[in-house]
């Protein structure tokens, strides 16, 4: 179906623009020698956590020789500094409630100056299951093309595997599913042959519309300060910005 969807915007990353795409391959490349540490085996088909950070590497066309490089560093084949993932909690202006994820060479660094950055902005850290309770874990897929949409009993099939959500916009469609039933909708675009960028994300169980213009312009802000962090994976909120 055609429309706006409502969980679609409450999550931010950094884009992926050509002008970030090195900053895009050095943060892919974080995840991906997490993933070889936490599984301790360089094989995707018996880690798990490796083969996932593998395909959304691959996504964004990351080189493979970026990609073993970052697992022999994982793996401590290579030096190379390594990098912890964190989630952290707060609320912002307005008590809207963040989520914040990292990917951090010094957390003794990065949290003080992330909490720093939410102070400023009104708001406070949060302790750690205060906060994460008021989302849910779901799939989400973001299509880039719309056109194999149209196709006869498509949309259907998708309802029929598991999609919650199907919203088609201007040159995007997004599907929300139950994180369980991610991977068979991912076959069925693999089989159409589109690109798409697949992840399972915190969505919240309830969305705030902020009204008031100083708070909108406070939370836009925050998030930006976040976004451009070099530590930053995604920022999940329960914020409608929308007019």
């Amino acid at each position: 179906m055609s429309g706006h969807s409502k969980w679609a915007k409450l999550k931010h990353t950094k884009p992926a623009t050509d002008e970030k795409k090195s900053r895009g391959f050095s943060r892919h490349s974080n995840l991906i020698t997490i993933a070889a540490k936490q599984g301790g085996n360089p094989d995707p088909k018996l880690n798990p956590f490796l083969k996932e950070a593998i395909e959304k590497a691959r996504q964004i066309n990351m080189p493979r020789e970026n990609i073993e490089r970052a697992i022999k560093r994982g793996l401590g084949l290579i030096p190379g500094v390594i990098f912890e993932e964190l989630s952290l909690e707060a609320y912002g202006p307005a008590g809207v409630a963040l989520v914040i994820q990292i990917a951090t060479d010094n957390k003794n660094r990065s949290i003080p100056e992330i909490r720093k950055i939410i102070s400023d902005s009104g708001g406070s850290m949060a302790n750690p299951g205060s906060v994460l309770w008021l989302f849910k874990e779901m799939g989400k897929i973001i299509v880039f093309e719309t056109s194999w949409l149209e196709e006869p009993g498509v949309e259907l099939k998708i309802i029929e595997l598991g999609a919650e959500e199907v919203v088609k916009e201007k040159s995007e469609v997004f599907i929300f599913c139950h994180k369980d039933d991610l991977k068979k909708i991912e076959e069925l675009l693999k089989e159409k042959g589109v690109p798409y960028e697949a992840s399972i994300e915190l969505v919240p169980e309830n969305i705030i519309a902020i009204k008031n213009p100083g708070d909108k312009t406070k939370i836009t802000k925050l998030l930006g300060n976040l976004e451009s962090r070099e530590d930053m994976n995604a920022i999940f909120h329960n914020a409608d910005l929308e007019d």
